[in-house]
């Protein structure tokens, strides 16, 4: 929204709340500056308060709390593209020359505000389509988008929502999204930021061979998005009524980036060939196969010829990087998150995993939401290195999201500071905070409570502890926390806000059984994991939650009549019969078991077995909370570069490149930093094997000092193959500090594992603490502090993802 200095001086003076208008990724900078300059002019050499942005809507800013000498205390909000209300309350007389001076200086700037745009599409239903291809999760996604998006300073004029199943949206049909994304090509100016998210159904449909875009495709095959109004295949037109193909997509956002605003695709939906053995009631796969739109095989067959006569052809012109197709003559710069690769399904699944009132969502747009409900500042980048990261903690192997575009390295919706994660709090018996697992929160997470929205948080009243925690609300009861007592409900004052202090790592392994094979024929394996299900401590060093439904466990224990099979949850279905080579159908990450052991072998082979997976799946758990917070200081700087036949090429952290047996993987790093730091770096295979890189051995020094480097390769072979990590740890060393040495983790793979323990390696500070939490439980023999420990601020990690394929 474009605002002149008069309309803006004429709010003040006529409504008791205004709002700072959002502002883009360039001119943010440029308006600060200005806004800067002249509140200086009428400011006295006296401090101002430099404040963190409170996030929710009901966070209200106050002028009481910003310098009467000037209007710099305002700075650091029109930072943050939060939409933030002021309550004028001092008098006028104070602020108006200072305000005028600064309003002035923004007007000069150019009143073409920068607006902050989405086009939000969710379709859940197809009219036209059998009632297994109907969805719940895109309506799902698309309220939830809406809300973030309302509490990160967009208006909801500026937002145009398209989804079946939300109030007040319009219908999702082919024509309402290409009216929608020719609106935001004719008002988006330079500067805007646009969001486009689609929710729903993709399949694909024979490229169309006379258009250069059509020749260009290697598998003749153009991907499509399914409207609410989807037909069927047409022969005659040679296309699927209604479908929305990718080159269409593709003109409108050019178009769109032409005007100068920066774009932010966001794609929740499959571009797969490939069909999905078994059926989970509570999974569903976004994806529709293109003979199910009437598109005979025939055609497809015909389409993949055609197609394959194309590979290693050079690709045309309106395609390549920089050219004018792509980049229009104003690019404002893009990112686009996709959810699947083009031969990969993406599923939609009762979300938060684990929780009894999880609905249906889409796994990819709900990592995308989850990083943006940290609050945390963050480019594209490091969201996508966070989504990857939480994909890992989920054991999830079926699908490898896709990041790409030119402005990587930009910070999302251009927040530069950090939220505060605050909550209105109601008083009561007990007491309610307004906020649950959708914003983050988990039971046992402890909270302040502040009288005022913006003091810092040591000036806290107390602190309160969840109790219970349902997707929108949590129940919290008073606690003693950092020398504060308890507080008396009796006398907590209205109006009070809870935010987020510290919330507790979950370590738990959630376990579930499939046991259909043992209906009619007894599985040996059954008492087993009976008698583990029967002991609080079945497992040690480590903490099982056992779960019904396959999709919401951590790992599978698919029992067969001779062997127990564990599995990622996201291979439920896979039969895993026995083949001559003793796998038979089972993938080659599978575990296999075999019950012909005695019982008392086979339950501590069991044991030792969940036990890896879960210190490697709480590695990755904590790679993502430390990306959640943002708080890292550490300067390690990772680069790597693959080699292989087809020649030499980086890899970047968000990308999830195929490596094949042969290749090598030249690793280095450098601490560019002012201070040591202590490096570790893992690499955790398909099968839950965690080996120590670096430090180079037993005893070896893992300490880099300023401007010091390290370098080595990796080899890679077909030992283990599917997903697989390389994970940093960097710990910044402080003074007189042992080294923090994390090699203790290592474990073999599950085939060869044998139990490990935690050795002699690393001092036990906080930060060491912290990681032998995660890969022991070692906080339940711990008398004194018997919660997980978080690791600090001086903590940091970072996940390289690589699919390993013969």
């Amino acid at each position: 929204m474009a605002y002149t200095h008069a309309s803006w001086i004429a709010s003040a003076a006529r409504t008791e709340a205004t709002y700072i208008p959002a502002v883009g990724h360039a001119a943010r900078t440029d308006t600060m500056r200005h806004v800067t300059a002249a509140a200086n002019l009428h400011r006295r050499d006296r401090p101002t308060p430099q404040r963190a942005v409170p996030s929710g809507q009901d966070a209200a800013l106050s002028f009481d709390s910003f310098s009467p000498w000037g209007v710099s205390g305002i700075v650091p909000y029109l930072r943050c593209p939060h939409r933030l209300a002021i309550t004028m309350r001092i008098r006028l007389h104070r602020l108006l020359p200072s305000l005028i001076l600064a309003l002035a200086a923004v007007w000069s700037a150019g009143t073409n505000a920068a607006t902050m745009r989405a086009l939000l599409v969710g379709v859940s239903e197809y009219p036209s389509l059998d009632q297994n291809f109907q969805l719940e999760g895109p309506r799902n996604d698309i309220a939830r988008m809406r809300d973030i998006l309302s509490r990160r300073g967009f208006q909801a004029t500026n937002m145009t929502v398209l989804a079946d199943g939300v109030p007040s949206a319009e219908l999702p049909t082919r024509a309402n999204i290409l009216d929608a994304l020719d609106r935001l090509a004719k008002t988006a100016t330079k500067e805007d930021t646009v969001l486009l998210y689609f929710a729903g159904h993709g399949s694909q449909q024979p490229a169309d061979r006379t258009t250069e875009e059509g020749r260009a495709e290697t598998d003749g095959l153009f991907e499509i998005f399914l409207p609410r109004d989807i037909g069927h295949w047409s022969g005659a037109r040679g296309s699927v009524e209604n479908a929305l193909i990718k080159t269409e997509l593709r003109a409108a956002v050019d178009r769109i980036r032409a005007t100068g605003a920066f774009v932010w695709g966001v794609f929740d939906a499959c571009h797969s060939a490939t069909l999905v053995r078994g059926a989970n009631p509570d999974v569903r796969m976004r994806y529709v196969n293109p003979m199910q739109l009437g598109v005979p095989q025939t055609v497809l067959d015909h389409a993949a010829r055609e197609g394959s006569r194309m590979r290693g052809g050079p690709a045309p012109a309106s395609l390549k990087p920089g050219s004018p197709a792509l980049a229009g003559t104003g690019d404002g710069g893009s990112v686009f998150f996709y959810a699947a690769q083009t031969r990969e399904t993406t599923p939609e699944m009762r979300l938060p995993v684990g929780h009894a009132e999880g609905r249906q969502y889409g796994l990819f747009g709900y990592m995308v939401m989850e990083a943006l409900e940290t609050g945390t500042p963050m480019t594209y980048r490091q969201m996508a290195q966070y989504v990857l990261a939480r994909y890992g903690a989920m054991n999830e192997t079926r699908v490898t999201p896709l990041f790409s575009g030119t402005a990587l390295d930009q910070p999302v919706l251009g927040q530069q500071v950090p939220v505060v994660r605050q909550w209105a709090l109601e008083a009561g018996a007990p007491l309610t905070v307004r906020a649950g697992a959708l914003a983050g929160l988990i039971k046992g997470a402890t909270l302040a409570v502040m009288a005022d929205p913006l003091a810092p948080t040591d000036k806290a009243l107390g602190y309160i502890r969840l109790t219970d925690v349902s997707l929108a609300m949590a129940r919290a009861e008073p606690v003693t926390y950092r020398g504060k007592p308890a507080l008396q409900l009796a006398t907590l004052p209205k109006g009070t806000y809870a935010r987020a202090v510290q919330s507790l790592p979950d370590y738990a392994l959630r376990v579930s059984v499939d046991g259909r094979d043992c209906q009619q024929t007894a599985c040996a394996g059954s008492a087993t994991v009976k008698r583990l299900r029967g002991m609080p401590d079945a497992v040690p060093g480590t903490v099982l939650t056992w779960v019904d439904a396959p999709a919401q466990g951590d790992v599978l224990l698919k029992l067969r009549p001779d062997r127990i099979v564990l599995l990622p949850p996201s291979l439920h279905g896979t039969s895993c019969d026995t083949g001559t080579d003793g796998n038979g159908t089972c993938p080659q990450s599978a575990t296999l078991l075999a019950t012909a052991d005695t019982k008392a072998s086979l339950e501590r082979r069991l044991a030792t077995s969940l036990h890896a997976v879960a210190r490697a799946t709480n590695l990755l758990r904590l790679a993502a909370r430390l990306s959640e917070t943002g708080d890292a200081t550490s300067r390690l700087e990772v680069s790597l570069r693959r080699a292989s036949t087809e020649g030499t090429v980086d890899v970047a952290p968000e990308q999830v490149p195929t490596l094949r047996p042969g290749d090598r993987l030249a690793v280095a790093m450098r601490n560019t930093g002012l201070t040591p730091v202590d490096v570790t770096m893992l690499y955790l295979d398909a099968r839950y094997g965690i080996n120590t890189l670096f430090p180079d051995g037993a005893g070896a020094s893992n300490r880099l000092e300023p401007n010091a480097s390290h370098a080595f390769e990796i080899e890679i072979t077909d030992d283990t193959l599917g997903m697989e990590r390389l994970l940093t740890i960097a710990v910044d060393a402080g003074r007189g500090q042992e080294r923090a040495d994390f090699s203790f983790l290592a474990q073999p793979s599950l085939a060869q594992t044998r139990g490990a323990t935690p050795g002699n390696e690393a001092a036990a500070n906080d930060d060491v603490m912290a990681f032998m939490d995660a890969g022991f439980a070692a906080y339940r023999t711990r008398a004194a502090r018997p919660a997980p420990q978080a690791p600090s601020a001086r903590t940091s990690m970072r996940v390289y993802t690589f699919q390993i394929a013969r």
